[in-house]
Parts: C-alpha cells; sequence; structure tokens
C-alpha cells in the first residue's frame, strides 16, 4: 500500500510535474503555476499555438508551447470558460500521449490467423466500401463516444440511409439530458466564483471538475463560501470541502426531497419564481410536504438536523448557492432512481431563485445553428428517412443507448458496426456481452488513434490522427457567456499514417459512392458554423478561441425556456407521457446490499476519463504512483471479509469475476465496494506488456432504466473475497 497522501493539491502538482519534460524547478501547487510556468523561462525558438484539449469532454482550450518540433509546455486560455487560464492534471498528461509510440501507423486488415496486416488507405477504404454499399442500411450502426467532430460520422450514416447512431449516454449522462429537455429546455453553467453556498453530489462517480471551476472553487472558499459534499465516498473532494455528509449509495434522491420538503415547509422558496416562472408547482409542493427531515434521514443515514440545515443555508445564501449538478461520471446513469435525483438538483436551484442570479447558475445565450441555416451558407441539409433501431422505453432520450444497440447486435438485427474513438469492450456494461455482440458483425470498423481492446475484435483499424496533429470542427463552451473554440494541429507525426475524422469519414464516403454527400471542405463547414455564430473564421483560425457576441447571460432575466408552457415544469407533463412521474417521487435504488452482497459502484478519478487515458504514459505513471488502480471498502465491511489494506481480493458477479488489490478505510459508506473504472485496458500498452488494474464495467449487466434507458451503472451486487481465503 502506496504512503503517499492523495490531494487535489498532490494531483495539480503532479500533472504540472508531467507537463514540463524539458526539466523545471518540479512540481508546483495551482495556485504557484503561473508564477513557476510563466512565460518567463521560455525558450527564444519556442512556437505557441492555442487549440483543445481532449482529455474528456469539457475540450479546454490550452496553449501548447512546442520546441524544436516536440511539445514543451501546455497551458490553459484565460478566455475560455472552462479553462480560465488552467488546466487540470488530466489535461497537461494527457497532452504526452505522443510519446507513447504505441500508435495505429497504418491502416490495418484481420488476417486470417487472427491478427493483422498492413494495408494501404486506398485498399482498406474501398473494401469497406464495398461492404457497405452490400450492406443492408437499416442493419448499419454507428458507436462515437468523444464527440469530436460528430456532424461528419452522422452524415456519413444518413448518406448510406441509416439512423442508427449511438452514444455514450446510457452509461453516463442520459438522466441529465432528458432532465433538462423534459423540464426547461435550458442548460446551465454554474457561476462558482461568486457563490456563497454550494452542494456537490456524486463526486464518488466523477472525482474531477473543470479546471475553471478548481480555481473558482478555491476563490470562493478564500472569500467565505461554504461547500458541503453529500456522497457516500468521501472523494478528494473532501479536502476542498467544509464537510461531508455521508449518505446510503443511491439515497441521493432522498437527502434532495428532504430539502425540497422542508423549503416547502417553511415557506423558503422564491415566490416570485414559483409565481412567474414555475408550472405545476402546488402539485409539486404538495408531494414534497410528505418528505420530511426524519424520513430523509432513516433512509439515507444522515442526521436529520443535518438535512434541514443543509435546507436552512441554501436558502440563506440564496441566490448565491446551488446544488452542482456534475456532467461526467453517472450522476445520470447510476441508479434506477437517477432521473429523478437530478430532476431534483434543477428543481431546488429553481426553488431557490438562483437562475441567472451572481453565484447561482448562469444560461447563457449559447449560438444555435440549424441544418437549415447551414443550407444557406452552402452545407446542404442531409436526412434519411430511415428510423433508428432503439430502446422504445427511453423516449426522453432519443434511444440512441448503446447497451440497446449491443443488444440488437446479439440479436441479429444490426450486422456492420463504425466505431469512432470508443472502446465498448471495456467502458460498456457487460464487457463479454459486447465481445460476442462485435463477434456476430459481418464488419466492424474501427477508427482511433491507438489499438484499443474494441480495435482487436475489428475487421479493419484505421488510424486516426491524435487532437495534437489534427484540425475538428467548431465547437463552444459556455460559463458566463459562450466561447467557440478550434482545435488545428500542434506537432506533425511524419511517421503515422493517419487522418482526422473528417478526412476519414470523406474517406470512406468517397469509397462507398456517397462523395456527393461532402460537397464543401472541413474549412466550409467551419467558416459557415463561424459566420452563423457571429464571429470571424480568419480570427478563431489564428485565435483558437472567440467570444460570441451577445451571449452573456443576463443576471436578473430568466432564460429562454423550450417546454410548451413557457416555464420550469415542477410537475412535466413531458414525463407523464413518458411513462415516469410527473413530479419527482421516491424510488429505492433497484438492489439491496442483502445476504452477503455488497454493491458495486464505479467511478472517474481525477486524472482519468474511461480507458482512453490509459494512452498517456504520464497518467499512468501517477496512477502507478498513487496506487490508483485500487477497489475501496469501508474497514467494517473489510473486517468481516478477513481483508487487510493492500490485500488482493476478487469481486464477483452473477457474469464474471475480477482480481483487484484493496484499500480499506473509513471514507467510504459500508456494505460498498468502489472501484475506478480505467483500468484493465490493453490501451497504450506494448503488446504482451502486462496489465495495469482491472475493469469493472464486465460485471455489470446490461440493464435500462425507463424513459431514459440509462445503464444503472452502480446497481449491481457483487461478492468479495480474499484471494485464497
Amino acid at each position: 500500500m502506496s504512503q503517499n497522501t492523495l490531494t487535489r493539491r498532490d494531483f495539480v502538482a503532479a500533472g504540472a510535474a508531467a507537463a514540463a519534460i524539458a526539466g523545471t524547478a518540479g512540481a508546483v501547487s495551482l495556485g504557484d503555476w503561473s508564477q513557476a510556468y510563466g512565460e518567463d523561462d521560455t525558450p527564444q525558438n519556442a512556437m505557441q499555438k492555442v487549440t483543445l484539449c481532449d482529455g474528456c469532454g469539457n475540450k479546454c482550450a490550452f496553449t501548447a508551447y512546442t520546441v524544436n518540433e516536440k511539445l514543451w509546455r501546455v497551458i490553459g486560455c484565460t478566455g475560455y470558460p472552462t479553462a480560465r487560464g488552467y488546466l487540470c492534471g488530466r489535461g497537461q498528461g494527457y497532452a504526452f500521449l505522443y510519446a507513447n509510440e504505441n500508435r495505429v501507423k497504418t491502416p490495418l486488415k484481420k488476417n486470417e490467423k487472427g491478427g493483422f496486416d498492413a494495408i494501404s488507405w486506398d485498399q482498406a477504404c474501398q473494401e469497406i466500401g464495398e461492404k457497405l454499399q452490400a450492406g443492408d442500411p437499416q442493419k448499419l450502426a454507428l458507436y462515437q463516444s468523444r464527440g469530436n467532430s460528430t456532424f461528419y460520422p452522422k452524415r456519413l450514416m444518413a448518406a448510406l440511409g441509416s439512423a442508427n447512431c449511438y452514444s455514450d449516454a446510457a452509461i453516463r449522462d442520459a438522466g441529465i439530458t432528458a432532465t433538462i429537455e423534459g423540464i426547461s429546455g435550458a442548460y446551465p453553467a454554474p457561476d462558482v466564483e461568486h457563490s456563497k453556498y454550494v452542494v456537490m453530489l456524486d463526486k464518488s462517480t466523477y472525482d474531477a471538475m473543470r479546471p475553471a471551476e478548481m480555481a473558482e472553487f478555491s476563490h470562493m472558499m478564500d472569500n467565505g463560501g461554504h461547500i458541503v459534499l453529500v456522497d457516500s465516498r468521501e472523494t478528494s473532494f473532501g479536502r476542498i470541502c467544509d464537510e461531508w455528509i455521508g449518505v446510503k449509495p443511491g439515497t441521493e434522491l432522498a437527502f434532495l426531497l428532504g430539502i425540497a420538503g422542508e423549503l416547502v415547509r417553511t415557506g423558503h422558496y422564491s415566490k416570485d419564481f414559483t409565481d412567474n416562472y414555475a408550472n405545476g408547482f402546488d402539485q409539486f409542493a404538495e408531494q414534497m410536504k410528505g418528505y420530511t427531515l426524519d424520513w430523509a434521514a432513516e433512509l439515507t443515514g444522515a442526521e436529520a438536523t443535518k438535512i434541514g440545515q443543509v435546507a436552512a443555508d441554501l436558502w440563506a445564501n440564496a441566490p448565491a448557492a446551488f446544488v452542482d449538478m456534475p456532467w461526467a461520471g453517472t450522476l445520470g446513469s447510476g441508479f434506477s432512481n437517477s432521473v429523478d435525483t437530478v430532476r431534483m438538483i434543477y428543481l431546488i436551484n429553481a426553488m431557490i431563485g438562483s437562475f441567472n442570479q451572481k453565484g447561482g447558475w448562469l444560461f447563457p445565450n449559447a449560438p444555435f445553428v440549424s441544418d437549415d441555416m447551414l443550407a444557406e451558407k452552402g452545407i446542404p441539409k442531409l436526412t434519411t428517412d430511415a428510423s433508428i433501431i432503439t430502446y422504445m422505453d427511453a423516449p426522453l432520450v432519443w434511444g440512441d443507448s448503446i447497451i440497446a444497440a449491443m443488444e440488437q447486435m446479439q440479436a441479429g438485427n444490426l450486422t456492420q458496426l463504425i466505431v469512432v474513438e470508443g472502446n465498448p469492450v471495456l467502458d460498456v456494461s457487460n464487457g463479454n456481452g459486447v465481445k460476442e455482440a462485435l463477434e456476430k458483425l459481418d464488419l466492424l470498423v474501427v477508427l482511433d488513434s491507438f489499438m484499443t481492446d474494441t480495435a482487436v475484435l475489428a475487421d479493419y483499424v484505421l488510424p486516426l490522427s491524435s487532437y495534437l496533429e489534427r484540425t475538428d470542427t467548431i465547437v463552444t463552451a459556455s460559463g458566463a457567456n459562450t466561447v467557440a473554440g478550434l482545435r488545428t494541429p500542434v506537432l506533425v507525426n511524419t511517421e503515422v499514417d493517419a487522418k482526422s475524422i473528417p478526412d476519414a469519414i470523406v474517406a470512406l464516403a468517397t469509397a462507398a459512392g456517397k462523395a456527393d454527400a461532402f460537397p464543401f471542405t472541413l474549412e466550409d463547414y467551419n467558416r459557415a458554423n463561424a459566420e452563423l455564430m457571429g464571429i470571424s473564421y480568419e480570427g478563431i483560425l489564428q485565435e483558437g478561441i472567440a467570444a460570441i457576441p451577445g451571449s452573456d447571460a443576463q443576471l436578473g432575466t430568466m432564460p429562454y425556456l423550450r417546454t410548451e408552457s413557457g416555464k420550469v415544469d415542477f410537475a412535466s407533463p413531458t414525463f407523464e407521457a413518458a411513462g415516469l412521474s410527473a413530479v419527482p417521487t421516491w424510488t429505492a435504488p433497484a438492489i439491496e446490499e442483502v445476504n452477503g452482497t455488497l454493491r458495486l459502484m464505479i467511478g472517474q478519478e481525477v486524472v482519468f476519463q474511461d480507458t482512453f487515458c490509459n494512452a498517456s504514459p504520464y497518467l499512468m505513471a501517477l496512477a502507478e504512483k498513487y496506487e490508483l488502480q485500487e477497489a475501496w471498502v469501508n474497514t467494517d465491511t473489510a473486517a468481516a471479509l478477513g481483508i487487510a489494506d493492500g490485500d488482493m481480493a476478487e469481486i464477483t458477479s452473477p457474469l464474471a469475476t475480477i482480481t483487484v488489490p484493496m484499500k480499506v478505510t473509513d471514507l467510504i459508506a459500508p456494505n460498498v465496494v468502489w472501484m475506478p473504472a480505467h483500468f484493465g485496458s490493453i490501451y497504450g500498452q506494448e503488446e504482451g506488456a502486462k496489465l495495469f488494474g482491472a475493469a469493472p464495467k464486465p460485471l455489470i449487466a446490461w440493464q435500462m432504466a425507463p424513459g431514459t434507458g440509462a445503464g444503472m451503472m452502480n446497481e449491481t451486487a457483487v461478492t468479495l473475497k480474499k484471494v485464497g481465503a
């Protein structure tokens, strides 16, 4: 067991040290970053360019410094809402993935012996194109999990006559998307820096945040702000929080219902908001009255007085207060009741009147670019009459569940699959089932930069440029305003015959006889988007980022709400039509920890995001130094099982058994075993190298919550046994 004490400051310091490979003064804290890693020691021959990170979905803008065509330093851009001048440890370490030479360097074709032969792009595209033309478009599917240049793969699918485009929403944020679309249509951005009181939830499954928020929370604390962590595990965020309130896993909903009930009973809510901007509030309030503090305490294990104090403090600090809603991890997909947990986060923040208030939730006026608008700029509209093969019980998120897709592959209803920057074998639940589904396909094509666990099963592997070597489509990021960002090349890799996502997709389209689907260049597409956003294309091409005029959140106003009522639906007809309760209602988690079983929980750590971050040797070095591959278990639970800190143990579900090292601690609820979601992957490993850690998602069955199709990723009962016991 490592004797290192892991803190957020350690993470930032380690990431900063990894980022300076040319020799530095050593590790520094976030607050010391600009002083230690400013521009005073920048070599005179250093080149700099702004591009976008790819370490997670935030895609933070950063300045990359290169010396002699090698990456030397990365520093987050001050003007980008998710960065605010910083880059997290993950982003710093991931930037140096180019140091890992285990790239897919040329197109590969599976041979009769199960290995791969190197072929040319022309041969690969010709053969894939012929198979796509010969196949049934209704049985063709696409899976893309990274969110880069998604316009191109989806347009290829439409040109081929297929609507079967699947994402990773089911294993991540299905409940969040369903909530926002179902009760308001307005997407929030937290004003952390000016807040006085914040309640953090679900950091067990996403132990990270945007780099800007790291600095903003620090500033908030310096100004006397108060942060409460409500969770079943005290993550590294416990070190920046004033208090940790431990709750039983899956009872966060009960905690929030208890708070809402207390706010209603005491009259501590914004009557101006509920009178003018709420639909169905009376129905909501009447139901909330039944959720007492004692009721919430009994279910959650938290003290009734603590829950009441949180309710009182939220109101006392309103509107400069909010309950946080992290987008990653499993907040929207963890439990059978996750969608109502997210609904309660949104509605409590509405109750206390924090919308578009300083220190609350901001709603910038993000630009809307439609297909019709693009058509007027020379990007013709392309649609298909086909219907997606979907999970029909998920009307709130359009049924794009990758879990449903895997079930359809097993049933023979999908026979061809294109995977763009995704590793479903380890990143989707039931890995063995995923393998079986993929092995039944007539055609599996994987586009990625590194050989993944999914790519080894493919018929063809097409090498993509890394994010440091390519241009992608324009994206936006929101905070107090909305800023556009454009990823462009920082490095040139002459040893890899790779293409960007747009170029690879156009090559496949051409080979499949669909070249006319792309009568424009990537520059044409980005230029059209820039013009529609009201920014200069030449400007963003040169500067990398551009603030969008008129996008600033307007304090004291209501955001534009896309509901039929034009208000926030506290009682949602959309949810009711989908077969769910119009008002959030207590529902117990789907499983109970009985008969010696434990609840398996999974999570993303602060320097990792799924398995793709394993491609960075710097991040893997951090994982090994701090033993981040360990599974967590409560001290009392471990003692009853005869497990000591550092022991190897077997975790068994009905689907599989894995072996992991154990971390025994008081900082997690009893009867739970928590595992990081990233390891056990071949990603970035040399052939034959020993794998690091274990992958937990193969333990989890395919399961989908009604209404959203969320994968209920924390609803698995497992047994835990010391190896050799």
